[in-house]
């Protein structure tokens, strides 16, 4: 009996020394990986300090987000704005040349009464207008404790309030109101510019989605040949401020520094202070008890959080940032689709469990930048175009007669593809993600940004649909609040 326990006491002894010298080993690894990778990356420039991202402060009589409705939006404390409940899906693509259905959307206001329904949002509206004019912004979030304790911020209503301004601006277009449309427009422009300057990646996707909602109003009151010269020219000068790459660029490299800390901290945690992973629970119901946190130490060497650190760092530096070329303004779709490839193929191992599937849906915003930034500079050129053609009754033959400097693709920096359409329209398209030439067709189905070129239509004559069609909607929908 004494043997055997003897015996046991041995091979348990052996067992806590296997695993003493498997934590060093490994701890010693990661530790050594994390200190190259950080000394890498602070050679070329990289900061890995959260705090120099904090946007400088803004006096509070020229922030956008010290409007209190704004403010209270962002915290959390009460909602920007609400769509109705039954507010449609999407019923417009300007990419495919087509109006919004506003009929559709009229169902959405009691007794299918638009002015009524647009009034009833009037001073929300109104309040955002005001907020976005101001010239700068910084959000109404605890940056004191940053980057320890950074709040989230509340931006759910910015959109739906984005959604309405651009439904206002389109039903003021129907009923021939382009300066109440335009005004529209450019708020939405501008609160969009304003979430440009935040880093936090939240902020950015917002930034986008806003931007994006101005380009329906755009195209249409092109398309209508509806915007005077003046407003033309100030559109110009707002789309060619907004720049999705840059803006991109800088939440990378803050959510490059964000993830780092919090690997880092988690590595320095005791056994028993332990929380779930980021990717077990956002929030913490899935916290284990200590001694299963205890147990969890003992299986997982802190060295194995550093070495995720290090992958996760750089997939963020190798997928999504290298691939952005701010200086020239392009991005190189292969670069980030080869790396892409190569961080997964390395496949779910000790090093990289904790951020193996991290790559693809940092790489979808990529994609959505690239084309969201073509479409503004599609945009400016058809302002551009439209200019061209109250002065001269004719869209030009050749790109190249506006005679003005003219935005090259983001996609490998070459010259943009332009054609004059037999009803005297024009196709302005580029190559898209894929950098092939598809003669101007888009995409379709869920990978069309993927897929297909990248295209701005607009028709030669007014369509139709904003002809008869136009008088059609001002009964309709009548004159509505400007």
């Amino acid at each position: 009996m004494k043997t055997l326990m003897r015996r046991t006491l041995y091979a348990l002894g052996g067992l806590l020394a296997l695993l003493v010298l498997f934590h060093v080993v490994e701890n010693w690894r990661g530790n050594r990986a994390w200190a190259a990778w950080q000394k890498e990356q602070e050679a070329e420039g990289y900061r890995f300090d959260r705090t120099s991202y904090v946007p400088p402060a803004v006096p509070d009589d020229e922030n956008f987000a010290a409007i209190p409705r704004i403010a209270a939006a962002i915290q959390g404390t009460h909602p920007l704005l609400t769509l109705p409940a039954n507010w449609p899906d999407w019923k417009a693509d300007w990419r495919e040349a087509r109006h919004m259905d506003l009929e559709a959307y009229a169902a959405a206001f009691p007794g299918g009464d638009v002015p009524k329904g647009l009034g009833s949002y009037q001073k929300v509206l109104d309040e955002v207008g005001m907020a976005a004019a101001r010239p700068g912004c910084r959000l109404a979030i605890d940056y004191a404790h940053f980057p320890d304790d950074l709040q989230v911020p509340n931006l759910s209503g910015f959109r739906a309030a984005g959604r309405m301004l651009q439904f206002r601006a389109l039903a003021a277009l129907r009923d021939g109101r382009n300066e109440a449309a335009f005004q529209d427009v450019t708020t939405l422009l501008r609160m969009a510019n304003h979430f440009e300057r935040e880093p936090i990646l939240l902020c950015q996707l917002l930034h986008m989605a806003l931007a994006n909602l101005a380009l329906q109003p755009i195209w249409e009151g092109m398309d209508a040949h509806a915007w005077t010269d003046p407003q033309l020219a100030e559109l110009q000068e707002m789309l060619a401020k907004t720049d999705f790459l840059a803006s991109l660029d800088r939440s990378w490299r803050l959510e490059q520094a964000g993830m780092s800390a919090l690997w880092l901290q988690v590595a320095g945690e005791a056994p028993w202070a332990w929380t779930p992973y980021p990717n077990s629970s956002l929030d913490g119901s899935s916290r284990p008890g200590h001694v299963m946190a205890f147990l969890r130490h003992l299986a997982i060497p802190r060295g194995w959080i550093l070495q995720n650190a290090v992958r996760g760092s750089r997939g963020i530096q190798e997928i999504v940032s290298d691939p952005l070329e701010i200086a020239a303004h392009r991005i190189d779709p292969r670069r980030q689709e080869a790396a892409l490839m190569v961080h997964s193929k390395s496949g779910s191992n000790p090093y990289t469990f904790l951020v193996s599937d991290l790559g693809p849906a940092l790489a979808a915003q990529n994609i959505r930048a690239a084309r969201f930034q073509m479409d503004f500079a599609h945009a400016w050129i058809a302002c551009e175009l439209e200019r061209y053609r109250r002065a001269r009754h004719a869209f030009p033959e050749q790109l190249a007669e506006i005679g003005t400097h003219i935005p090259s693709d983001v996609i490998g920096g070459n010259p943009l593809h332009y054609r004059r359409t037999q009803d005297g329209g024009y196709v302005l398209y580029s190559l898209g993600w894929n950098g092939t030439d598809e003669g101007g067709q888009i995409g379709h189905g869920k990978d069309a940004i993927r897929e297909g070129d990248w295209v701005w239509a607009i028709h030669g004559v007014p369509s139709s649909h904003l002809g008869v069609g136009a008088r059609l909607a001002h009964r309709k929908l009548g004159s509505g609040p400007s």
